[in-house]
């Protein structure tokens, strides 16, 4: 065969192309294509779920291949449980989903996967949360794991406190700080997961680039920190960039890091809970502090309104109907902004509420002279908005993400009964795109339209195309459709 007759080099060139299955039958077409098909070069890149399609490859590939990308697995195991825990195929990203009796085993391939050497990545999702013996040996172990770059936790099940005095016992012999990316996905949940973060965080501040422990929202007041400890672990990491957190108290001191660039806060903002006033002012404080370096924030509301109506309104400040703004006017109170994307969203915002914060944002906006894109959710007035932006107050924006209105069944309805506000922004600013986020369809379907789709119109417009907002419009997460120019019909 002319194809044998190629160098080891090319014939490697050409089988990089091929899957993890197709490298395994290679082995069966001659000796020289058989070691080739071997070879660390062709596996490092490949990935394998054992839960998926590849159930019955996942153990022949941790049998015979050298190393692999990413391995997804299951524990405990229905195909390879011994081959997990014994193989000597080294791993560069492992993920693995915890059910019950499988916690002892997840530890087991985890110190495998550790001394191969090659384990950079670690993702542990645990289902159900209950999980009953082994739990504090699998958390142990992962917090001990050595040469981690990205650790992500999700869902950290009920466990002993036992696992937290040994993990201060284990503190004098500490891992070298390792990690860039921590996230602790559902943590709010777990109040008894507090210890073992912190101790994650502190172990690895040197390094710790990324942290991310909002990733799911929770309102619950028992359900977030309210103490200072946190802070202080946050503000003494010296290359953070990004941070997604609860606001707590202290986490003023945070923004002494002149490397964080982009940050995601949760709040509530009526309560009667004296910790979340404090939290709330810590990050009005935050950012008046912070705004001069940050480049993007995130900010995440919750309007207790049953909290603040229970002693009755008193005065301007316990009126349920009343928010603090302090933490968006906190934006431009420090000089010259750096921030590019600002995004807003709230829940249970009344039409006081509402308004209240449209014009605090407006307020604030001409500050914001580096502000490009902006995306508000349906907690703001948008018309008001809308009406407000002019070159004057926002020179620089070029995208404008708003959520649909729960009065509009359809994103073509907005072109309806927007119409009037989205027009006049896009005419007075005539480099603004105006975005709305496709939570319910472009247009009804046949069988129930609403009165505007029963119009017939705007059906052959370019902004009916999924695949082209995804390509043409990346300037937000997500999909998110494009309101076409002099189309609405008032």
């Amino acid at each position: 065969m002319e194809l044998l007759l190629l160098p080891e080099e090319m014939l490697l060139a050409l089988m990089r192309y091929l899957d993890a299955r197709d490298l395994l039958c290679c082995r069966l077409v001659c000796k020289r294509i058989g070691q080739l098909a071997l070879h660390p070069h062709l596996w490092r890149r490949l990935r394998v779920y054992e839960y998926e399609g590849d159930r019955h490859l996942a153990c022949p590939v941790l049998r015979l291949a050298p190393l692999l990308g990413l391995l997804d697995a299951e524990v405990p195991s229905k195909e390879c449980q011994l081959a997990l825990a014994s193989t000597r195929c080294a791993v560069t990203e492992l993920q693995l989903t915890v059910h019950q009796g499988g916690a002892v085993l997840a530890a087991a391939v985890i110190r495998n996967q550790e001394a191969l050497g090659r384990l950079k990545r670690l993702d542990i999702a645990f289902s159900p949360w209950d999980l009953g013996t082994g739990v504090d040996l699998l958390l142990r172990t992962v917090a001990l794991t050595s040469g981690l770059e990205s650790l992500s936790i999700n869902e950290v099940p009920f466990h002993s406190t036992s696992t937290v005095d040994i993990l201060v016992r284990h503190s004098t012999r500490l891992c070298k700080p390792s990690l860039r990316k921590f996230r602790g996905h559902h943590l709010q949940y777990a109040s008894h997961a507090e210890a073992f973060v912190d101790f994650v965080l502190a172990s690895h501040a040197a390094s710790l680039e990324e942290v991310d422990l909002l990733r799911r929202v929770s309102w619950e007041p028992e359900e977030y920190p309210v103490t200072a400890s946190r802070a202080l672990l946050l503000a003494g990491m010296p290359n953070l960039r990004k941070l997604s957190c609860f606001s707590m108290p202290g986490l003023e001191a945070v923004a002494v890091r002149e490397t964080l660039e982009v940050v995601t806060l949760a709040m509530r903002l009526k309560t009667t809970s004296d910790a979340d006033r404090v939290a709330v002012a810590a990050a009005a404080e935050f950012l008046r502090r912070g705004a001069g370096q940050l480049r993007e924030v995130t900010l995440i509301f919750h309007i207790d309104r049953s909290c603040a109506s229970a002693e009755g309104p008193e005065d301007d400040d316990d009126d349920p109907d009343r928010v603090n703004t302090d933490f968006i006017t906190a934006l431009a109170t420090s000089g010259r902004s750096t921030v590019e994307f600002l995004s807003i969203s709230g829940e249970h915002a009344t039409s006081t509420s509402r308004l209240q914060l449209c014009t605090a944002l407006l307020d604030t906006m001409p500050s914001l002279s580096a502000l490009r894109r902006l995306e508000v959710g349906g907690h703001v007035a948008v018309d008001q908005l809308l009406l407000g932006i002019t070159p004057a107050s926002a020179p620089v924006l070029q995208s404008l993400l708003l959520h649909p209105k729960p009065s509009l069944p359809c994103v073509h309805a907005w072109l309806h009964d927007g119409g009037d506000a989205v027009g006049t922004a896009l005419s007075v600013n005539p480099a603004l795109q105006v975005f709305v986020r496709r939570t319910p369809p472009k247009h009804c379907s046949e069988n129930k339209l609403c009165a505007v789709c029963a119009l017939g119109c705007h059906r052959d417009r370019p902004w009916y195309s999924d695949y082209d907002d995804a390509r043409i419009y990346p300037c937000f997460e997500g999909f998110c459709l494009l309101l076409p120019r002099n189309e609405f019909c008032n």
